[in-house]
């Protein structure tokens, strides 16, 4: 053929005879833009990020509904063991002191056959107004005044710590430290915009400053914000002093022997007592002047308890995992990963809600009888659950009540209804667990339903080329068009 004489000469074993293996070095995917540039990336890589992503998100729902069901257990749940409980402590002539719970079984049944099953959700109402009423007072003095409402203990979260520790931070405040040595850690904390709580781990674990920063973080910028703290929660407590004493009385009354209460009756019979704040209503009953500071002093300590016991277990565990990591022979990057962090922060606010209340159980006896004490208040005898009794005591105060109990109960007489105390932690301990495993075998079940199938085999897969198979395989016989060399015509 004329003119053709430039072209070279090609054939089709030329193409087919390369080694494949030199143009594909593994399974990974060729994947082509723009025609010229190429981007390797790996199947399996997507799929290990996609399945991390799901995992993570299912962690956190699991999470959440533990920590959901640990809410509606304290606040609801536990209802009637509260009511059983407040009985037990307000009832002075009392003959069972209920310090077992199988005491109460047949008391339960006998006032369930007699007064129906409602008996025990009594007051219900009037106990979630006042926690509500107490996270309002907190929020509306907290807008009108400079005082926190979360302290130290209940700053940042573990997973914002973990997200602020990070090497990235720690080469900054390096980096601060060394333009100015007299920098102070608050203006650390300001300029990085991080917890203080990091800003001291930062300054103490990482870079060694223990002397200067620890009590500095610790003490100096600290000490003012949880003294304001504790203010407020004194105020908040002591606001709400009447209100509580009416709530309570909703909660031990007998039905079939007391008017049902309305809706917000706590709060017309607390204005009552609030206004008369420093002359009792009533013949024997206690003015809500004498009412405050052991409300106050109860309330503040068992706070300050709780607390406490919550940071030591919180502590205990975090060195207990990171001790087994060692163990291990290495520690992860993400030492406490979410479903961790999530167990210890529930495990130690579950442990210290229960210290908190064994240890200041008898001071609730004695708070419980004062608020009681001239409201004519008639409750359900305990002792078998068939009578009504009235409350008659003639108390002049805390320490008078305390030596009173000591010495016409015994000792044993502050821990009155015991049993009630045991059954509800009994009780939420089982809703978490339950919750948890419910949940974990659900998210299970997720996770196999949506892991694809393993894909089938393909002779010709374009998204996918192995080294033994060949993408220019020779075509078949009595194939119409077979690439030929160009010769020129004669």
């Amino acid at each position: 053929m004329a003119g053709m004489e430039s072209y070279p000469r090609h054939s089709y074993e030329s193409i087919s005879d390369r080694p494949i293996q030199s143009r594909y070095e593994s399974d990974e995917v060729l994947r082509f833009s723009g025609g010229a540039s190429r981007e390797r990336f790996s199947p399996k890589s997507f799929e290990d990020a996609s399945q991390k992503d799901d995992d993570g998100t299912i962690t956190k729902y699991i999470g959440i509904g533990v920590g959901l069901a640990s809410l509606i257990t304290e606040n609801l749940l536990s209802h009637p063991f509260v009511v059983l409980r407040r009985q037990c402590q307000v009832h002075n002539n009392s003959s069972l002191y209920h310090l077992m719970p199988v005491t109460f079984l047949p008391v339960i049944v006998h006032l369930h056959r007699r007064q129906g099953i409602t008996t025990l959700w009594k007051g219900l109402g009037s106990v979630l107004m006042i926690r509500g009423m107490t996270l309002a007072v907190e929020d509306l003095i907290s807008k009108f005044t400079p005082w926190p409402k979360q302290d130290i203990e209940d700053g940042p979260r573990a997973s914002e710590l973990r997200r602020s520790h990070t090497e990235e931070n720690v080469k900054k405040v390096t980096e601060i430290l060394a333009s100015d040595r007299c920098v102070s850690a608050r203006l650390i904390e300001e300029l990085l915009g991080i917890p203080k709580i990091t800003v001291h781990q930062i300054l103490t674990e990482d870079l060694g400053k223990w002397k200067v920063y620890a009590w500095e973080i610790s003490w100096h910028s600290s000490l003012k914000s949880f003294g304001q703290h504790i203010l407020l929660k004194c105020t908040t407590l002591a606001v709400i002093t009447p209100f509580f004493s009416a709530s309570l009385v909703e909660t031990v009354q007998s039905d079939i022997a007391s008017e049902k209460p309305g809706i917000f009756d706590v709060f017309k019979e607390g204005i009552c007592r609030l206004v008369s704040w420093s002359s009792p209503q009533k013949g024997r009953m206690l003015p809500v002047l004498a009412l405050v500071v052991p409300t106050v002093m109860y309330g503040l300590f068992k706070y300050l308890f709780y607390n406490g016991v919550r940071g030591v277990a919180n502590w205990v565990m975090h060195f207990t995992h990171r001790h087994e990591q060692e163990k291990q022979g290495a520690l992860s990057r993400d030492i406490l990963g979410r479903t961790v962090s999530q167990d210890i922060e529930l495990t130690s606010s579950l442990i210290g809600l229960i210290a908190a209340e064994v240890v200041f159980f008898p001071m609730e006896t004695v708070l419980h009888r004062l608020h009681l004490q001239g409201t004519r208040t008639i409750i359900d005898n305990l002792d078998s659950g068939y009578e009504v009794i009235p409350i008659l005591t003639s108390y002049e105060g805390a320490r008078d009540c305390y030596v009173t109990i000591v010495q016409q109960e015994g000792v044993a007489g502050l821990y009155k209804g015991f049993g009630a105390l045991i059954l509800q932690f009994v009780a939420h301990v089982a809703v978490i667990k339950l919750t948890k495993f419910m949940l974990t075998e659900i998210s299970s079940l997720l996770r196999s339903a949506r892991k694809p199938p393993p894909a089938a085999s393909s002779d010709m897969d374009l998204t996918r080329v192995s080294p033994s198979h060949h993408v220019y395989s020779k075509p078949p016989s009595g194939y119409g068009y077979t690439q030929q060399a160009y010769l020129p015509s004669d």
